[in-house]
Formats: C-alpha cells, structure tokens, sequence
C-alpha cells in the first residue's frame, strides 16, 4: 500500500508538474555504462550512473526507472530500520515512511535521473547501521552492511567520506567495544567495495578527477558573479586566462580538439590557480562559508518559479532543514541519546564539504528527506512522552 501510495504520488507529479529534470552528468555515464558495459571518464564516480546503467542492461526501455525504484524500495527500508532504531514504534515508523514517500522530491525521483534519492538512502542507511552497532553490539551482521554501504557511497559521492568519521565518534562515545577491530573490518571492506565497483564500471580502480575542478569553481575572481552556481564560473575564469573551454556532458572529456573543462590536462591549472587565489584572498574566503550555506539552504526555483505550483512545492520542501534544526535545540534534551548526536554530526558532516568548496540549491535535497524522517521522528516521540506524563 505504501509503494503504491508513492508510485501514485510520484506519477502526478512527474506527468502534472514535469517535476523532474535529469542531470546530464549521470545520463550520458549510465547510458554509456547500459550500452557499451564500460565508463570511460574517470571524472566522476560512478557509483550512481553505474547503477542506472545495470538497470538499463535489465530493461533499456525503463531502466533508469526500475534502477531508481530499487533505490526507493532501499530508502523506505533504511528510513524504517532508522526510525525503529530511533525508538519509534511500528505503527508510527510506517506513518513516517509513508509522509516521507510522498514527499515531492522524494517521489519524482524514481522518474529522473539525480543523486538525491541514493545520498538520501546511503544518509538514513548509514544512520540506521551505526545505530543498530550501537545497541546490539555482539551482532557483526550490522557492521559488515554499514561498511559495505559506506563504500558503495564513497563511490557514489566521494564528500560522503566524512561519515565514516562520524562512525567512529559515535562508536568512541558510546563505548561499543572491540573498537579497534571493527573500524580495521570497516576500513577492509569499504576498500574492497570501492576498488569493486570502480572495477566493475571502469575496468580498474580509480579516484574521481573532479576535486580540483571543484575547487577552482569556488575559489576564483569570477565566482561571486554566480551566486547560485559556482560551476558556472569556470568558463568565464578559463577564458579570462586565455583558454577558452566549456563542459560537455554529453561526451568523453579528453578528447583531442575539444577543450572540454573535465580534462585532465587543466587539474594542475584548477589547483595551482585555486590554492593561489585562496592565499592571496584568505578574507574573502571566509566570507564565502556563511554565504554557500545560505545558498545550500535556499530554496531551488530555477526550474519552477514560486509562483508555480511545482515551486510552491520546492518552498515547503525549503522549510524542512531550519523546522528540524528549530525542533533539534527546542525538545529537551534525552540523556545519553546517541539517535540525537548521531543525526545532528550526519548533517553537519554533509554540509561541510559543500560550505568549504562549492555549493548549490540541489545539494539540499537528500537533507530535506533526512530531516523530515528526524522531524517527524521526534515529534511523535515528544508527543508519546506527554502522553505518557499526562496519564500519570
């Protein structure tokens, strides 16, 4: 009943809306990888695009949409073992699944091609995995799929890699044992599932080449003029230094003839220039934090302008992030709650990344389905608590 609920939620706003606009940086990979079985690029992870293209291996008609629909299926389960390690009740865990379904950019995301229906899995999944380490510690089965799901997300968007920090603070904190064992399990396997699915798309482990790329976008004279997309900056920063070029997502970077900013012959001019402008302008750089975070947070109205309904949407979905950190400070506090401190570092060390180098509206979307199950979560609890008090 949930997943047709969301299926029906998802068709309406997909068919009514035309919600979904795919990125091209993961189409191209995935129909490639679908098509030929092999990615080039080592620009990107691929991780996501590798996983759609399986799907289109299956089915190419409608793979991308069953390859997302896996991800949703694994979604709502990792949002109901989160909430049942959080202490919730079953009856209230499926009540907050199903809110957390039919959310808008939850629900669209079976139908296109983004990355913030599996970064919002790999969040809550992860969450949900440290927990369960945490209360039922003799039981390893947790700890093999927590470190397995750490390295398929690493592959997927190497910024996850700060969860795997987060893992073991919690792990410190609250006195699991056997600690050292378990991040040296940890560490092995998340290599192995890294260098496994690098190999599987790409025919041998790799890094992704984006970094400096990244970097350059958000430390360079030109990014202030692009507020809401630092990447957008790059070609106007590249021309200002005589080397014109462009992104072209939908080929191979690399390729003789075509500069194409994904090359790697421009990584060393990305760094040098990058870390060069960093020095020559620490101040402006500080600056820079408070406003990518603001520009994280904001609502995402490029596509739909707030006087659409798809927008209207996109500005309740905004509301989410701050509602749940107004509830975070407000709720008193529960002693010894490692659900609290665990959620609370999972959105800190997600942010992070995006205000040091580079943000953007979209960014935000996988947050807005952690924090919504959170939000929900601790409503029901504090309201479970009161009752409880009130019939004493």
């Amino acid at each position: 009943m949930l997943m047709g609920f969301a299926l029906l939620v998802a068709a309406f706003m997909h068919h009514a809306i035309g919600y979904g606009v795919p990125t091209p940086e993961y189409l191209y990979p995935a129909v490639t990888f679908g098509e030929q079985h092999h990615i080039v690029s080592v620009f990107l992870p691929v991780g996501y695009s590798g996983f759609l293209g399986l799907g289109m291996m299956l089915n190419h008609a409608a793979g991308i949409s069953l390859a997302n629909f896996i991800i949703f299926l694994s979604l709502m389960c990792a949002v109901w073992a989160f909430l049942r390690h959080r202490g919730i009740t079953p009856w209230q865990a499926a009540a907050i699944a199903a809110i957390v379904a039919a959310s808008p950019e939850l629900s669209v995301s079976i139908f296109k091609v983004a990355d913030g229906l599996i970064t919002a899995m790999f969040l809550l999944a992860v969450m949900a995995c440290i927990l369960a380490v945490v209360h039922k510690p003799q039981q390893w089965l947790a700890d093999v799929v927590l470190a397995a799901v750490l390295g398929w997300a690493i592959a997927t968007r190497t910024n996850l890699a700060p969860l795997v920090l987060v893992c073991w603070f919690i792990w410190k904190r609250y006195n699991v044992p056997r600690l050292a064992l378990r991040i040296a399990l940890q560490t092995a396997i998340i290599v192995m599932v890294y260098a496994g699915i690098t190999t599987a798309v790409h025919g041998r482990p790799f890094l992704p080449h984006n970094g400096a790329y990244n970097l350059f976008a958000g430390a360079n004279e030109f990014t202030p003029q692009y507020i809401d997309s630092e990447e957008d900056s790059l070609p106007s920063a590249m021309a200002a230094r005589g080397m014109p070029a462009s992104v072209h997502w939908d080929t191979e970077p690399d390729r003789p003839g075509t500069p194409d900013l994904r090359d790697r012959s421009f990584e060393p001019i990305f760094r040098r220039d990058a870390l060069a402008w960093i020095r020559a302008h620490p101040f402006a750089m500080l600056i820079r934090i408070p406003w990518r975070l603001a520009v994280f947070l904001e609502p995402d109205l490029r596509v739909h302008p707030a006087n659409t309904f798809g927008g209207v949407l996109k500005l309740l979905g905004f509301i989410v992030v701050p509602l749940w950190f107004g509830v975070w400070l407000w709720l008193p506090r529960t002693e010894n709650s490692p659900a609290r401190t665990l959620v609370a570092l999972t959105v800190a060390a997600y942010i992070l990344p995006f205000v040091l180098i580079v943000s953007a509206p979209r960014f935000r979307v996988p947050l807005e389905i952690v924090c919504l199950a959170d939000l929900l979560a601790m409503l029901f609890a504090w309201w479970g608590s009161r009752s409880r008090h009130s019939a004493i």
